[in-house]
């Protein structure tokens, strides 16, 4: 019974794994650090690993400290009016919450410096109303933004799949696949274009002009030149080792189906 039960499960996982062979529309870039942080999009979009930042056992470990993947500009990463930044993101208990970059398309944080950002910072948007751990993406025209937030901690030491999708001015935040968006920023008409670089794990914030740099882990990070749906982001998450619906599969079964994924 439990063998037929667990295989029963592969088969379900392996077919919603294949399913994502749909999510090549408009994929700019495509980060699974099978060994690097080439982009395996056909894009070319290739990333370099900085100060010591490594890549084993297919997952982006970054030290908190100096460590980040920096990727020079292009003009496929152009996402102007509408867009996606997706990733899988490992944090330890107690890491550093604010202007902690995830994937970010910059050179500082005030306006005219950032072209879209997904990053963590204190926020007060959750019902209580007091300041907490957040998730916030954003995209800039220049001089006005589209942005969403949400009050969640995700600092547990389990992996979580995040994203932020923006469109027609209207941006929104995704945890382990749910809308999970609490406040937004309308009226920009998305992201302006710029020959700023990509940064993954690194964020800079210009009143303390400092850098702050992500401890943890990343993988599967994707970045679309169009707004997924809620589908599509809930696809993405089934390979996550932190998704819900995964429960105590294990995490090198999810490991085996990652690395067999439909670019």
């Amino acid at each position: 019974m439990k063998r037929t039960t667990f295989c029963a499960m592969v088969i379900v996982l392996l077919t919603a794994s294949i399913g994502l062979a749909n999510l090549t529309d408009g994929l700019m870039a495509y980060y699974p650090f099978n060994g690097n942080a080439n982009d395996k999009s056909g894009n070319n979009n290739h990333g370099t690993l900085m100060n010591g930042a490594s890549v084993t056992g297919g997952v982006l470990h970054l030290d908190g400290f100096d460590d980040y993947v920096y990727v020079p500009d292009s003009d496929s990463l152009d996402l102007t009016t509408t867009g996606t930044l997706a990733a899988l993101v490992h944090r330890p208990i107690g890491a550093k919450i604010d202007h902690v970059g995830i994937i970010a398309k910059m050179i500082g944080s005030s306006g005219g410096e950032v072209v879209y950002e997904l990053w963590f910072e204190t926020t007060n948007v959750g019902p209580s109303g007091i300041s907490g751990p957040g998730i916030r993406g954003a995209a800039h025209d220049g001089s006005l933004t589209t942005s969403a937030i949400t009050q969640r901690d995700i600092r547990d030491a389990r992996w979580h799949h995040l994203a932020f999708t923006w469109n027609a001015g209207q941006g929104m935040i995704y945890v382990d696949g749910q809308d999970v968006t609490e406040k937004t920023e309308v009226g920009g008409s998305g992201a302006m274009v710029s020959g700023f670089d990509l940064y993954m794990g690194r964020y800079r914030y210009t009143p303390d002009d400092t850098w702050y740099y992500l401890l943890g882990s990343m993988d599967e990070v994707r970045i679309y030149n169009r707004a997924l749906s809620a589908q599509e982001i809930r696809q993405l998450v089934i390979p996550a080792p932190g998704a819900i619906m995964l429960g105590g599969i294990g995490v090198g079964i999810v490991s085996w189906l990652r690395r067999r994924k439909a670019v």
